[in-house]
C-alpha cells in the first residue's frame, strides 16, 4: 500500500508556490542574466522573459550588455549595479506569476529614476497581484491602497496617504520631512 502523503506539506508548498518575495540585498548568482531571471522558471520562454523585462523597466540596460540575456553577470552579480540586481530579482519574482509579491525594502538600492520606474511597475503589477511592499521610503508607499504606518515595532496607524496626513501628526512631518529633502 503507497502512503499517502500529509496534506499539511503539500499545503506549504502550494501557497508558497504562490508567493514570489525580493528581499533588500537581492541575491543574483554567479551565472548569466538569462540563468538569474529564469532560476524558478528554467523552460520559460524568451518571449516571456523579454515581457518581463520591459515591465521592469531593464529592456534598455540588458541591450546594452555585451551578450545580451547571455551575458556572464559575475560572483553576486559584481558587474551590476545595486539597483540593476534589485531589479532582476523583481523581474525573476514577476516570471514566477505569483498572487503575492512580497518586496521588503526593494528600493532601497535604487536612485530616483529607477525608483520611479519601479514604483511604476508595481503599479501596474498590483492590478494582477497583490503586493505588499515594506519600506523605509516614504515616496515608495505613497501610492498605496493602504499603509501601516510602524512606530518601534507596533502598529502607530493605517489608511491612506491622505488619510494619514490628516489623522497622524508623525506621518505628516515625515511627510513633510521628505518633500524638504526630496
Amino acid at each position: 500500500m503507497s502512503e499517502v502523503p500529509e496534506p499539511l506539506p503539500l499545503l506549504k508548498h502550494a501557497l508558497r508556490a504562490q508567493i514570489s518575495y525580493v528581499e533588500q540585498d537581492a541575491p543574483v548568482l554567479e551565472g548569466t542574466l538569462w540563468e538569474n531571471l529564469t532560476l524558478a522558471r528554467p523552460l520559460e520562454s524568451e518571449d516571456r522573459v523579454r515581457e518581463v523585462l520591459a515591465r521592469t523597466r531593464l529592456e534598455h540596460t540588458v541591450e546594452r550588455m555585451p551578450q545580451g540575456l547571455h551575458t556572464h553577470v559575475g560572483h553576486r552579480g559584481a558587474t551590476l549595479s545595486g539597483g540593476q540586481r534589485q531589479r532582476i530579482a523583481i523581474a525573476r519574482a514577476l516570471l514566477r506569476e505569483p498572487r503575492l509579491l512580497l518586496l521588503d525594502e526593494a528600493t532601497s538600492q535604487l536612485d530616483a529614476e529607477n525608483e520611479i520606474a519601479l514604483r511604476e511597475t508595481i503599479a501596474e503589477v498590483s492590478r494582477t497581484t497583490t503586493v505588499l511592499l515594506i519600506a523605509h521610503r516614504l515616496s515608495t508607499v505613497v501610492g498605496a491602497d493602504h499603509i501601516i504606518l510602524l512606530d518601534q515595532g507596533r502598529v502607530r496607524a493605517s489608511g491612506t496617504h491622505s488619510e494619514l496626513l490628516d489623522d497622524d501628526t508623525f506621518y505628516a512631518r515625515l511627510s513633510d520631512a521628505h518633500r524638504v529633502s526630496g
